[in-house]
């Protein structure tokens, strides 16, 4: 068994960006290197870099078919999370089995706003919502404050943090306009669901298993600060925000209350159309209403990351998790 890891990776502003995300991403490529090493697996790994030297450099290699799959780590091209899908397609276009969703589910992920009129039409709740595509657009008046703007197309809570909360419709134009000046995207703007938040782990294709549920832990927040998972929760280890919101797995929730999180999470994995795993993330409301946020292929597997801690509460250890996610895609037909 030979398998091409590939991952993504630039030069460019890394020196001056000090962008703690992008670091992770060579980092988890290479300790999956290491669980397949460990494996007995022959291993090639390959950094794809945003220029045409090395994108026709790894199509070459690719091309030559000198292993059994690939494993994508791959979160875009260079550090452009929006070319994620497009690594998948060539993939795709060169007949090569990957690990993790193929690339109409990752461009329909990204995309906020799709992956709400997907899931609606799947009878699955998501917060209302509309999308701004400048600063001077407007959005419908039945959308219930507060309210949420973040990046249409972003991934790892770029573009969110505590100040993305609108309380009240007259700071609405001044957050929009400091949205576009900062991030030069369209912006979705959601109903704000004031509530607890769960991170559900999904491992699977025809058969699906769902990792025990976990929850976002907002209770130590300083007062006046929103409960929102924010890009510094996320990233900066040292910041208020991540030492303040720590991952409770398993959930303290009933029984009944779990299985219909699961269910959900389940629901919308296959509406997606996600291969191998993925993360579900939802709110639920005061009155107990759950409501899908956001549908994750291909979720971070770097070794403290969410999902391979997720996989720990379920008994699965890290090396345990990234070979079941390798056998997952080569056993499935796609």
């Amino acid at each position: 068994m030979k398998v091409f890891i590939l991952y993504n990776y630039s030069d460019k502003n890394v020196a001056g960006k000090k962008d703690p995300s992008e670091k992770f991403v060579k980092e988890c490529a290479f300790a999956v290197k290491d669980v397949l090493e460990d494996s007995r697996r022959k291993i090639q790994i390959n950094p794809l870099k945003d220029n045409i030297k090395s994108l026709k450099s790894s199509i070459e290699l690719l091309s030559k078919k000198d292993f059994n799959i690939v494993f994508n780590i791959c979160e875009g091209f260079g550090w452009d999370s929006s070319m994620e899908h497009n690594v998948a397609g060539i993939l795709e276009l060169l007949k090569i089995k990957f690990t993790g969703s193929g690339s109409v589910t990752l461009a329909s992920c990204l995309d906020k706003g799709r992956t709400k009129e997907v899931l609606t039409f799947h009878g699955i709740k998501t917060p209302d919502f509309g999308v701004l595509t400048s600063p001077s657009g407007g959005i419908s008046r039945s959308l219930k404050l507060p309210l949420i703007i973040k990046p249409l197309m972003e991934d790892a809570s770029i573009g969110i943090g505590d100040n993305s909360v609108i309380d009240n419709r007259s700071s609405f134009k001044s957050a929009a306009s400091a949205f576009f000046k900062k991030y030069k995207k369209p912006a979705l703007v959601e109903e704000y669901i004031d509530g607890r938040e769960f991170n559900v782990a999904v491992l699977g294709n025809s058969q699906l298993e769902v990792l025990p549920v976990s929850e976002i832990d907002f209770s130590g927040l300083p007062k006046g600060m929103n409960k929102v998972c924010t890009y510094e929760s996320k990233w900066y280890k040292k910041s208020v925000a991540y030492r303040k919101t720590p991952p409770v797995c398993p959930a303290e929730i009933d029984k009944k209350l779990e299985k219909k999180i699961k269910d959900v999470a389940a629901k919308a994995y296959r509406a997606m159309n996600c291969r191998d795993y993925a993360r579900i993330d939802m709110r639920m409301s005061l009155n107990g209403t759950l409501y899908v946020i956001e549908v994750n292929p291909n979720p971070d597997l770097s070794t403290d990351a969410g999902f391979a801690n997720i996989a720990r509460a379920s008994g699965l250890s890290y090396k345990e998790l990234i070979l079941k996610i390798l056998n997952l895609a080569l056993i499935r037909d796609n």
